[in-house]
């Protein structure tokens, strides 16, 4: 009797661990196990600044550079090896935190209204986003001259809603981890953001913004874990697929508003941006040329000033654009813009010193609001969402993206108020929590 009950537990043990239960059905696996990073990610975790910067040069920017020979790929190598100095001593020297065995989510104060909340921002600043971009706002035809917006109030609210989407993404991933939602839930909600952007991109014309938000996202929910690096890779390669019918139809929306394109640049060659940040070479370091009515090098105060009051408080400032500036430099006219990317834009605008300190400053915030991941609260995540997405994106500027970052902060008073509103002593009506 004893071999018997014996041969029987050792069949159930080998069911249970073949991920079956002992009649024989398939088991899920408890929901907050902690599963073992993948190198890419726990690269990530330890030098996150580090990984974000040279994400876009070894993804996008510098294989099209090495096939076809580009003669300037050095240039731009040694560009980013300034950034990557400041970035790596600081995420090297910032203290390491032993992993937790417990799933590091602080969210016991908040309930289903958490969700409710990410929910509503994101639909409310994507359908404004939407209603502004056939009002006009960002297009090409009205950068032209050869159309007009539509409609001034919604062109305002969008300007103080357009921020919340990047936000509330930081809080529905909070909802997730928090169990305040399903994972279904979750990228239903990120998908009608993508959607409305999508959506704008006809309407403007630009697909840049797309590109944006969906290399945002894709680092951002890497970084999470919440997506593998594999399909991030996929992602990519299905970009590539797809851009030359992308390409053909914005052009052909183009010319339906008037708008002229080039006939002799093909698709692929608008993803050259190496041959198109080489062209920082034309231009003396730093960038010096005063154009009137564009700010340019502003100092703190500036910052402030533009991140914090709204524009029709103070009406008379100036405009922020540094394509506009470099195209200029570059002997182009103020009716188009021209980037060098993030990285060798900052090169430009301060030089090797500038670039080096600018990152090193990005590296320390970055840490500081991360923390290692052992404090995952709501305004963390919407704070990391604004680093990933603004000053951090693979194609920023400085120092647009970084007023735009102070913007989105200002911007999001009422969403904090909102989440103070919603705290709880206790949570209820919540999913099991999952970890990182």
């Amino acid at each position: 009797m004893a071999l018997e009950l014996g041969s029987m537990q050792m069949k159930t043990q080998n069911k249970i661990a073949k991920g079956r239960d002992k009649f024989g059905h398939k088991a899920s696996a408890p929901e907050n196990i902690v599963h073992p990073r993948s190198s890419v990610v726990a690269f990530f975790h330890r030098m996150p600044t580090t990984t974000l910067v040279i994400a876009p040069y070894v993804l996008l920017f510098l294989p099209p550079a090495f096939i076809f020979g580009n003669s300037s790929v050095w240039f731009l190598i040694r560009v980013l090896l300034i950034a990557l100095l400041g970035t790596v001593l600081i995420d090297l020297a910032w203290p390491r935190v032993k992993p937790l065995k417990e799933p590091r989510v602080y969210l016991e104060r908040y309930d289903r209204r958490l969700f409710y909340l990410s929910f509503s921002v994101i639909s409310l600043s994507t359908f404004v986003g939407v209603l502004a971009a056939i009002a006009g706002k960002g297009s090409v035809a009205v950068q032209t001259g050869r159309a007009e917006l539509t409609s001034g109030f919604i062109v305002k609210l969008d300007s103080l809603t357009g921020s919340w989407e990047v936000l509330a993404v930081g809080l529905i991933v909070a909802c997730y981890f928090g169990g305040q939602c399903t994972k279904k839930e979750m990228y239903f909600t990120l998908c009608i953001g993508v959607l409305g952007t999508a959506i704008g991109a006809i309407f403007t014309q630009i697909t840049a913004p797309l590109f944006n938000k969906l290399t945002f996202l894709a680092m951002f929910l890497l970084f999470l874990e919440l997506i593998k690096f594999r399909a991030v890779l996929f992602g990519i390669f299905g970009t590539l697929v797809i851009w030359p019918t992308v390409y053909e139809i914005r052009n052909q929306l183009r010319l339906a508003n008037g708008v002229g394109v080039s006939e002799h640049l093909l698709a692929f060659d608008r993803l050259r941006f190496d041959t198109q940040f080489a062209r920082a070479q034309e231009i003396n370091v730093p960038l010096d040329d005063n154009v009137s009515g564009i700010l340019q090098n502003p100092g703190l105060l500036d910052i402030l000033r533009f991140g914090l009051i709204p524009r029709f408080l103070d009406p008379d400032r100036d405009i922020v654009s540094t394509g506009l500036i470099i195209n200029m430099a570059l002997g182009g006219t103020e009716t188009s813009a021209y980037t060098f990317g993030p990285v060798t834009t900052v090169y430009v605008l301060g030089g090797a010193l500038y670039l080096l300190s600018y990152y090193a400053i990005l590296a320390v915030v970055l840490n500081l609001v991360w923390q290692g991941g052992t404090r995952i609260t709501p305004i963390r995540l919407t704070l990391l969402g604004v680093l990933f997405n603004g000053p951090l994106g693979w194609l920023s500027t400085q120092p647009d993206t970084v007023i735009g970052a102070v913007q989105s902060l200002t911007a999001s008073i009422p969403l904090f108020i909102a989440l103070m509103m919603i705290r709880t002593k206790s949570g209820t009506s919540r999913l099991p929590t999952r970890s990182l």
